[in-house]
């Protein structure tokens, strides 16, 4: 097997880690599954990532990485607070609906494992992403967008929770078109309980 660079050989294995997440959910993400699935050996797989917790470390920061740009993306594309909530949540329907394994690892229970890189990272994600969430509220608030007397905390847990409720959604019953047309009326109802 030809050697690749170390960034190229990483990005591949993460690849097939989400792939196998996708599939099989966590239960699926297995050195010697990604190993197998690369066609390398598993001791390979070990020279980029010390241990499974550094990777599914690495997909978190990775899975982090993306809901920033759609976010960054969000807030400089559109100008009002309401668009920009609007272009993240149905951003995220988007990153679900091309990659199945971010949708079985955001919905996963059993992500962290117990592993403290792992829930730090996952900590850190959700931190910053809730702190962009409540920002967008309170510049709706400001320039009267949105309800004064709007609680800002709950709702920004209520989008982290419209986006999750949507994903379980998917996940069991697949049908992406059906739940895009939900996620339309569940964004409706969420966006005049703001107002």
């Amino acid at each position: 097997m030809k050697k690749m660079k170390t960034n190229i050989r990483q990005a591949q294995i993460k690849a097939a880690a989400l792939q196998a997440i996708g599939h099989d959910g966590i239960k699926g993400f297995t050195i010697a599954r990604i190993a197998q699935q690369l066609g390398m050996a598993e001791s390979n797989l070990y020279r980029h990532f010390r241990n499974k917790e550094e990777l599914k470390a690495e997909l978190v920061n990775e899975m982090g990485a993306q809901i920033g740009q759609l976010v960054r993306a969000a807030l400089i594309q559109e100008r009002t607070p309401e668009a920009q909530l609007r272009n993240i949540f149905f951003g995220h329907l988007g990153i679900f609906k091309r990659q199945k394994g971010v949708l079985r690892m955001i919905m996963s229970t059993e992500l962290s494992g117990g592993d403290k890189l792992v829930e730090a990272r996952l900590r850190e994600n959700i931190s910053g992403y809730l702190a962009v969430i409540k920002n967008i509220l309170k510049t709706g608030i400001k320039k009267r967008v949105f309800s004064p007397g709007l609680d800002i905390e709950a709702a920004a847990m209520m989008f982290i929770g419209l986006i999750q409720a949507t994903a379980l959604q998917w996940l069991i019953f697949g049908d992406y078109i059906a739940q895009g047309m939900r996620g339309e009326r569940v964004w409706e109802i969420y966006i005049k309980g703001l107002k």
